[in-house]
């Protein structure tokens, strides 16, 4: 199977960058949201700031990439350290 190469256009007027600390992962029978939200310290609201819906095949297709990066990226900077016994572990 050949790949194809894509040539992304960035339109000037789209803001691009959200930093985000949380992602909350739901999903039914037919999609996958992913909700990117910012959590201020001492702030127990978190804001999203940006919402993904993505189909099954398209998220099993994200996680795959997400996972080979990781390990890529493992592999140039070293070992990702996760805290333990942290909400943000799981």
């Amino acid at each position: 199977m050949e790949k194809k190469e894509l040539q992304l256009e960035l339109p000037e007027n789209i803001e691009v960058t959200h930093y985000s600390n949380l992602v909350i992962i739901s999903f039914n029978e037919d999609e996958f949201i992913l909700d990117f939200a910012r959590v201020m310290p001492g702030n127990r609201n978190p804001r999203i700031v940006s919402r993904i819906v993505l189909n099954p095949r398209n998220a099993k297709r994200l996680a795959t990439l997400l996972s080979s990066n990781v390990s890529e990226y493992e592999n140039r900077f070293g070992v990702i350290i996760l805290p333990e016994n942290k909400r943000d572990a799981h």
